[in-house]
């Protein structure tokens, strides 16, 4: 009965250290993950600033008065992304 019960007890210490070594690989996957999902986030937006300003470029016909105002705002906008992401 002794032997039984310290079997046990020695599969439950094991079954504790895989849970640990699991749960540490699966906090470290979703800290990979949520990188990712950021790095992502901040290229689709990049993109969808760059075709909203092409679409203002081709509605105005590239009229230089325009297009230098649309130039400036992008690299304001890009500047000021820069601190808000920090």
């Amino acid at each position: 009965m002794f032997v039984r019960a310290e079997k046990n007890v020695n599969e439950l210490n094991l079954f504790g250290e895989l849970m640990k070594k699991e749960s540490k690989t699966l906090l470290e996957r979703a800290a990979l993950a949520e990188k990712d999902m950021i790095r992502g986030e901040t290229e689709l937006k990049s993109v969808l600033t760059v075709q909203a300003y092409n679409y203002h470029v081709t509605a105005f016909q590239w009229h230089p008065e325009v297009f230098a105002g649309i130039i400036k705002s992008f690299f304001f906008f890009q500047r000021s992304e820069k601190y808000l992401l920090v």
